[in-house]
């Protein structure tokens, strides 16, 4: 009997440890659901995760509406809304790092116009210092295509 109690025990222990896991992971990721920049009429939708490690980050992106077989930028910049064009600003990054690493973080689209992946960066800038900014997706020369606002 002593040890079908202990069991037990250990049970709810384990599923407490992994509720508390999966919300420590869950406090160090941003989202942002994709539509389009301000004032184009492109249709890429999507979405982007960024997961946040110390000062590295993973960016995990899932988009569509983009122009068959092509590539473009996906970057976090300083404006706070993709409400208004000239609100989104530049490229977000910390001068500490080394420059705009941003240059970089690309995706690639298939036959249907849809590009899935991720990539990781130092940034130096962690999950709070990147809360609210503006995800910005690129076409291959350089316009602004998509947006969407990192949140919770």
């Amino acid at each position: 009997m002593m040890i079908s109690c202990n069991r037990k025990m250990t049970i709810l222990g384990a599923g407490l440890l992994a509720s508390t896991l999966s919300f420590a992971v869950n406090a160090h990721s941003l989202h942002a659901k994709i539509d389009a920049y301000p004032g184009t009429k492109t249709t890429v939708t999507g979405h982007v995760s960024v997961h946040f490690d110390k000062k590295d980050m993973t960016v995990k992106y899932n988009l569509k509406g983009l122009k068959p077989v092509n590539d473009g930028g996906l970057h976090i910049h300083v404006g706070t809304s993709c409400k208004k064009a000239d609100k989104v600003g530049g490229h977000y990054f910390s001068p500490k790092s080394g420059g705009d690493y941003w240059k970089s973080a690309q995706w690639v689209s298939d036959s249907k116009g849809r590009a899935k992946g991720s990539f990781r960066l130092i940034s130096g800038l962690d999950y709070k210092a990147n809360l609210g900014h503006a995800v910005v997706i690129h076409d291959a020369s350089g316009a602004r295509i998509g947006c969407g606002i990192l949140e919770k």
